[in-house]
């Protein structure tokens, strides 16, 4: 992922991996894994920063009538 594009895309993908009954570690995991892709990388305090938010708040993954999170990974 592009810079301009990955905290969104973080957020994203956060969101949906936390609907699919991921722990905050484990969605905080594969974040990292699909970090590493991206040019430059976020860091990695940027990363638990957006886990904890979506944690923290009862945020819900985009829609399937408005994007699929999976196209991301």
């Amino acid at each position: 992922m592009d810079e301009g594009y990955r905290n969104n895309a973080a957020f994203i993908l956060a969101t949906w991996l936390k609907a699919q009954g991921k722990t905050s570690h484990e969605v905080l995991q594969q974040l990292i894994e699909w970090n590493y892709r991206n040019r430059p990388p976020l860091e990695v305090r940027e990363l638990e920063n957006i886990v904890k938010s979506v944690f923290r708040h009862d945020y819900k993954p985009v829609s399937r009538k408005h994007g699929r999170s999976q196209d991301i990974i």
